[in-house]
């Protein structure tokens, strides 16, 4: 009902102290001054205003306007609590609701068996994977074994473990060989360009990478062949390394003579002499020339042997037998991540069951501090119904008792009557039900030590039986 004479509306002051609930969280329901909002009203002085004019008529059975201004005040009160109690328990019960004890009761009781799930997982996946594997292996292994019946080998693979040291050898006497042939043109006129480091540099890698790792792991490998012309071509190879090797050292050393020649009498240098003095011998090669000379070849020989000793003698056997290792590593591999997997599980479930424990515990706490603010709130809000209408009917009987002496004819027979709101705060909420599950929660809860121990141990022997299908699995799938 709307007010709509001021006069008996609640003065601020009141009015702050009769809905203080609706402003803070303390959800209380103060009493009121009644004697001061009498006479902020001036309820004594309207009655007997009203009463020297006989208003309300004697004959009437309803309140008179001034009385149903105060009680529409009240009223008004009244509809504000309620409005504010209907959000507040709203509010109470969609806390309740959200601690979801129902639910993680349910959840932490069949934990472990709906997490059984998970294991059946990675066992089919298992399950899965190690046949593709193993079907990998074997259809390798075919051709593993195809090419030692092919190539009439009866024994197993020999070559390093690693093949990073060979091959720093060879980069380390790049690196040796580089340093050697620069030292050596130094002296040379720089605008020879052997004697550029770059050049010194480009001819070492034709010497220990081209003819020491090309012959020596292409080519002179294929001696080993059981195919008699790979075989003449893996000798042949070698032939042909000797002379290449001879050849371009000492084509280096005669181009050493000749430009040293020509720095130390200033004239101009002439790449043919190279060539011709390769053959005559018209100017002599030096000591250095000579040293020059072996420091190449034996660095060349060197790198023929490390290239070749890289893999195994026959051509292309270690190179399948190393195919067929990283095929069982990966199997292997599978299998430790598999047990890996299995046991991440194991720990995770147990950890996510013991959080959950706690979790209830905290949710079961706090719900029950909820139901008791629910129960608190109700009960303040049922005895403020009851106050306020106390505290109208004082007002009423104010008015009433100031009309009554200032009256000349006989005064309504209501008069003196208790007045009763028609609204007596009665609100909907899931108080009843929110206990009954409460009450449920706290019979697990009680026991919920118990509990988390069979759920752990279900977890473990979820894990355990994992373990035992997967060794099955492991041996179904087993490689040869």
């Amino acid at each position: 009902m709307s007010i709509k004479n001021s006069l008996f509306k609640f003065p601020d002051i009141f009015k702050k102290k009769s809905l203080d609930a609706l402003t803070n969280s303390s959800t209380e329901f103060p009493l009121l001054d009644v004697e001061a909002l009498c006479e902020e009203w001036q309820v004594a002085k309207l009655g007997d205003d009203d009463g020297k004019k006989n208003i309300p008529s004697s004959s009437t059975t309803t309140h008179g306007s001034n009385e149903q201004q105060i009680i529409a005040s009240f009223s008004g009160v009244l509809t504000e609590r309620k409005n504010q109690a209907i959000s507040h328990v709203q509010d109470l019960d969609r806390q309740f609701g959200n601690m979801k004890l129902s639910e993680m009761v349910s959840q932490l009781n069949t934990f472990a068996r709906n997490a059984k799930n998970s294991f059946e997982k990675v066992i089919q996946k298992a399950a899965d994977e190690l046949q593709q594997s193993k079907s990998s292996f074997e259809s390798f292994n075919k051709k593993y074994e195809k090419f030692k019946s092919q190539n009439n080998l009866e024994y197993d693979p020999h070559y390093p473990p690693s093949r990073v040291l060979l091959f720093s050898i060879l980069f380390i006497e790049v690196l040796i060989e580089t340093f050697f042939n620069f030292s050596f043109f130094k002296d040379v006129s720089e605008d020879y360009i052997i004697g550029g480091v770059i050049t010194a540099f480009f001819l070492s890698l034709i010497n220990v990478g081209v003819l020491g790792w090309f012959f020596g792991k292409n080519c002179f490998w294929y001696k080993n062949h059981t195919d008699k012309n790979k075989k003449i071509f893996g000798w042949s190879s070698f032939g042909v390394f000797l002379i290449l090797a001879i050849a371009l050292n000492y084509f280096v050393a005669n181009y050493r003579a000749i430009a040293t020649k020509a720095t130390t009498n200033e004239t101009v240098f002439n790449f043919s002499e190279v060539f011709e003095n390769m053959f005559s011998l018209i100017h002599p090669l030096s000591l250095n020339d000579l040293f020059l000379f072996l420091i190449g070849f034996v660095a060349a020989i060197i790198a023929f042997v490390t290239s070749y000793n890289m893999d195994d003698n026959y051509p292309g056997y270690g190179k399948i037998h190393r195919q067929l290792q990283d095929i069982r590593e990966e199997y292997n591999e599978t299998k430790s991540i598999i047990e890996e997997e299995l046991d991440s599980i194991q720990k995770q479930q147990i950890k996510d069951v013991s959080k959950l424990s706690d979790d209830l515990r905290v949710s079961y706490n706090v719900s029950t501090s909820i139901i008791a603010d629910e129960e608190t709130y109700l009960l303040k809000l049922k005895n403020s119904h009851g106050y306020l209408e106390q505290t109208c009917n004082v007002c009423l009987r104010k008015y009433q008792e100031n009309n009554e002496s200032a009256r000349n004819k006989t005064k309504p027979k209501y008069f003196g009557k208790k007045y009763k709101f028609n609204d007596d705060l009665k609100i909907k909420n899931n108080l009843i039900e929110n206990k009954n599950i409460l009450k449920k929660a706290s019979v697990y809860v009680d026991q919920i030590g118990v509990h988390l121990t069979n759920a752990k141990n279900e977890i473990t022997n979820n894990y355990e039986a994992a373990r035992d299908r997967f060794r099955v699995v492991e041996n179904k799938n087993k490689l040869n």
